[in-house]
């Protein structure tokens, strides 16, 4: 595509086109071979300007062995070249013969993406593919983040204008080396593990690290008035910047103190052959209670002095994470699906034959079935409880016989959730494994029916701590449940049956113990910290006083119909950590039944009404 100046962004793909074989020509008595057409350059001209979050490539030659064209080629004037998130350039990109051209590593916010500068060179290598080849700027645009990886051996001179340019993450830190300056503006923010090989200025943010780092620069740092150096400190260390010549400090210190147990302690934050200057402000993001914070300097390091304030030198002080509520959440969240499964169970007993069988209930000799649902809960807090999202999907199937009066059956089931806060900062998830008994018996007119389970319960759980990082855990846990119930229909006119139920549901949930992993207080090596916290303990025992309504089908052959239903329930929740009360609203669709239940409005003393229509399975 030729372009005489102007603007493109490009969303798509844009090839070049492939050349031609070279054929045969007869001379005389002998065959000569033709010239292969080349490939075609993605882009070329003069006086451009391209944003591409695409894909531009170069055509393929004719020979026998393929050569791809450029990808692009400015033939004059000035130029620009932004890449965004989902960029693929597949060919060179040659800016040789432009006069002042500009690479540029852009996106909005909540984008990320990854850049190997060892592909930046002076001039293209023949042959060679995906060089950045002639550029003379360049610049970290828009609030994206954009981490750079690899070493390049042309020098090069970064304007971090927005957003965020990391010099190499965790897993390359070692083997990224910019070789070049850095100037970082007042909207934009230069963190990474990597290294520098040449001055830093700083009129934004200088962050090393990418939670617990260091960020290394061979040459001079300086840090104006308005520049801010921001640290992250765990009880294992704190980030640390490595200057290799002088570093001229001035501007504001900003450290960020992550969750664990602190002890009074010393930090070096900074390193250089010599230290002018001193930080203007300095400022603690959640100061460990009891201690205060001082900073040092001394002629080639700054250091951060962590000291007790009314106890002993090296006593402890934990920092509690804030965001634990998951775990409570988590242990209700397996609580409502123990009770669910209870209903379900139940409700295979508690079948309406209507009013005609006044004398009792037939069930049928024997039957399997199954039934698959997909639930979802929303939990409202209220006086600062945050809100909670949970989404469980999953099936039941069992088989069940009759002996004379007696109905007993056995179960076994599947089910996930996934669960998150409304602050986005923890989720969960949970795999169940669910085997139970059921069984039950009439008595004239009285249905009585009971229920015993055991589930297993795979936990795993994520928190994050903006500024810090994130910590993982999977866990384990046990269920016990059990349940019983009475239940008596009443004909009311010829289609109409009230049925009155009275019963007793308890559930039992222990373990819920977390091996943590990936941990957000990395030391300084960068190896992960691992915890194991301890298990907790939720029941829950809910007494149910129920009426249903059931409204027989005109000339049905089988139960079926209309079903209203009132509830009265006082649930008693006895988890081991204590939260504010919440407001429950759970729908749910059990595939089972023709017709979903609509709504359940749920929480501890709260009475509720609920309606539904339903159609009993058969086997």
């Amino acid at each position: 595509a030729a372009m005489g100046g102007g603007s493109l962004t490009n969303l798509g793909t844009i090839k070049g086109g492939s050349g031609g074989g070279g054929g045969g020509v007869v001379v005389g008595s002998s065959t000569a071979s033709g010239v292969a057409g080349v490939g075609g350059v993605g882009i070329y001209g003069a006086n451009i300007h391209i944003v591409n979050s695409g894909t531009i490539t170069g055509g393929m030659s004719g020979d026998t062995v393929p050569v791809q064209a450029d990808a692009i080629r400015f033939t004059g004037g000035t130029n620009s070249l932004e890449l965004q998130a989902g960029s693929v350039i597949s060919g060179n990109v040659d800016a040789t013969a432009g006069v002042d051209d500009t690479l540029a590593l852009g996106g909005d916010t909540g984008l990320a993406a990854t850049f190997d500068i060892s592909k930046i060179v002076t001039t293209p290598t023949s042959g060679a593919a995906d060089e950045y080849a002639g550029f003379e700027h360049f610049e970290k645009t828009g609030a994206s983040t954009w981490t750079l990886i690899g070493a390049n051996t042309t020098p090069t001179a970064w304007a971090v204008n927005q957003g965020t340019l990391v010099v190499g993450d965790a897993a390359h830190g070692s083997t990224t080396t910019l070789l070049g300056t850095v100037r970082v503006d007042s909207a934009g923010t230069l963190r990474g593990h990597g290294l520098v090989a040449g001055d830093v200025t700083n009129n934004g943010i200088v962050w090393p690290g990418g939670s617990i780092g260091t960020l290394t620069i061979n040459g001079n740092y300086t840090q104006s008035p308005t520049g801010m150096l921001m640290i992250d400190v765990s009880p294992a260390g704190a980030s640390q910047l490595n200057v290799g010549g002088t570093a001229n400090l001035a501007g504001s210190l900003s450290l960020l103190y992550g969750p664990g147990t602190y002890t009074a302690k010393s930090y070096p934050i900074v390193t250089a052959t010599h230290v002018n200057g001193t930080f203007g402000t300095v400022s603690g993001s959640a100061v460990p209670a009891g201690f205060t914070q001082a900073v040092s300097y001394a002629p080639g390091e700054v250091d951060l002095n962590l000291l007790g304030s009314g106890s002993s030198l090296g006593t402890p002080l934990v920092i509690a994470p804030a965001n634990a509520t998951i775990y409570g959440n988590l242990g209700a969240s397996l609580l409502r699906a123990s009770q669910h499964a209870n209903a379900v169970l139940l409700d295979r007993l508690d079948g309406v034959c209507g009013p005609a069988s006044e004398g009792g209930c037939a069930r049928p000799g024997q039957r399997l079935w199954i039934q698959t649902e997909g639930i979802v809960t929303r939990v409202e807090g209220n006086r600062g409880a945050l809100d909670v999202h949970d989404q469980r999907y999953g099936f039941l199937v069992g088989a069940d016989r009759a002996f004379g009066p007696w109905t007993a059956g056995i179960a076994g089931g599947y089910s996930h959730s996934d669960l998150w806060e409304s602050s986005d900062a923890a989720s969960g998830k949970t795999d169940t494994a669910r085997l139970a008994l059921y069984g039950g018996r009439t008595l004239g007119r009285v249905n009585l029916s009971g229920t015993a389970s055991y589930a297993y319960h795979f936990t795993s759980t994520q928190r994050d701590f903006p500024g810090f990082g994130q910590t993982k855990g999977d866990g384990h846990a046990q269920e016990f449940a059990a349940a019983l119930q009475a239940s008596v229909p009443f004909a009311l006119g010829h289609a109409m049956t009230l049925v009155p139920h009275l019963g007793l549901r308890y559930a039992y949930v222990d373990g819920l113990c977390d091996s943590r992993h990936a941990g957000l207080a990395q030391p300084r090596d960068g190896g992960a910290r691992a915890g194991r916290a301890a298990g907790q303990s939720h029941a829950h025992l809910r007494p149910l006083r129920c009426g249903a309504a059931h409204r027989q089908r005109p000339g049905a052959k089988r139960p079926g119909g209309s079903e209203l239903s009132v509830l009265v329930r006082h649930p008693h929740l006895k988890p081991s950590l204590r939260f504010p009360q919440t407001l429950e609203r759970i729908t749910s669709s059990p595939s089972r039944s023709g017709d979903p239940m609509l709504l359940v409005a749920d929480s501890p003393h709260l009475r509720c009404t609920r309606v539904c229509r339903k159609t009993p399975a058969t086997s």
